[in-house]
C-alpha cells in the first residue's frame, strides 16, 4: 500500500486492483493502465504549471517597473484592474 501512496493513487484507483486480485485475476494490466493515466495527468499538470510560472514571471517583471502613483481610479493596481 505504501507504493500506491507514493504513486499518489487514490483508494478509488486501488480498489479495483484489489478486487481483481481477490477474484483470482492478475491486476497487472489494469494497474498499468491506471499508472499510465496517472502519469499522463501528472505530465499535463506539469505543463500547466510551467505555463502558469511563465505568466507569473511576466507579471512580476511588469510589476517591478510600474509606479503605483500612476494607478487610475478604475484600477486596484496596474496588474489587477476592475472591469
Amino acid at each position: 500500500m505504501r507504493a500506491a501512496q507514493s504513486a499518489d493513487l487514490t483508494l478509488a484507483e486501488v480498489a479495483p486492483v484489489l478486487g481483481l486480485r481477490d477474484a483470482g485475476q492478475t491486476p497487472c494490466s489494469h494497474l498499468m493502465l491506471v499508472l499510465e493515466q496517472k502519469l499522463t495527468g501528472v505530465r499535463s499538470r506539469q505543463r500547466e504549471l510551467a505555463d502558469l510560472a511563465g505568466e507569473l514571471e511576466q507579471l512580476v517583471e511588469t510589476a517591478r517597473t510600474l509606479d503605483p502613483a500612476n494607478c487610475g481610479p478604475a484600477g486596484i493596481c496596474h496588474i489587477i484592474t476592475v472591469e
